[in-house]
């Protein structure tokens, strides 16, 4: 790490005739590092992308956004609301399922490995896993 200057860096990969490679963007790592030299802080990738907003602190933003003229009906500004909730409960539901299977993911791998898994988030419990939505992709 001595000639390398200061800065940001982000992770790139080039596959060669057909190879493959598999990519862990963080928060959780299945081999964190240990050390690192004195000022280094390790960020993972995944903190360039801020979780979504819940869905009521999202309707507030929209609402102060004041995308509306002054005498608008109140029945456009609640299907707004109504609209603005819906997708941001999509996301935000979306975005924890996959912090909760990333989580089990880096656990799994861990454990395999024999390796501590003490600073992940605890397994969340059977009726707490809300939304779990299989995309393959």
């Amino acid at each position: 790490f001595d000639t390398i200057s200061r800065g940001t860096f982000s992770p790139a990969v080039s596959a060669y005739m057909g190879g493959s490679v598999r990519i862990n963007f963080g928060p959780h790592f299945v081999h964190p590092p240990r050390t690192l030299p004195s000022g280094m802080k390790l960020r993972p990738v995944s903190d360039l992308c801020p979780p979504p907003p819940d869905p009521d602190e999202a309707v507030s933003l929209a609402l102060k956004a004041r995308a509306f003229p002054k005498k608008t009906d109140e029945g456009s500004v609640r299907a707004f609301r109504d609209a603005v909730r819906a997708e941001a409960t999509i996301r935000h539901d979306c975005y924890m399922n996959h912090i909760r299977r990333h989580a089990a993911e880096v656990r799994e791998a861990r454990q395999a490995r024999g390796l501590s898994t003490g600073d992940l988030p605890p397994p969340p419990e059977e009726n707490e896993t809300g939304m779990d939505i299989d995309v393959e992709g």
